[in-house]
């Protein structure tokens, strides 16, 4: 996941974690936890999908920053 993108997103959009929160219907704390990488299970699809809806993202935008694939260094 790409959480400077999606913290980019917010600002952009004028929205506050306890915004986004309140459409997931989760805390706060668990929506600062998940968008800062401090849960094992980061967004689920679900969620996902309504971040998405909320900030009006397009299907490029919501690939790139919520399914994005981490560089392989072999």
């Amino acid at each position: 996941m790409s959480n400077n993108r999606l913290k980019g997103k917010l600002v952009e959009k004028e929205m506050t974690y306890q915004d986004v929160a309140d459409i997931l219907g989760i805390s706060r704390v668990a929506f600062h936890n998940k968008i800062n990488g401090k849960t094992a299970i980061g967004f689920t699809t679900f969620e996902a999908s309504k971040i998405a809806e909320a900030l009006n993202l397009s299907a490029d935008e919501t690939m790139s920053i919520f399914f994005s694939q981490k560089q392989d260094c072999r």
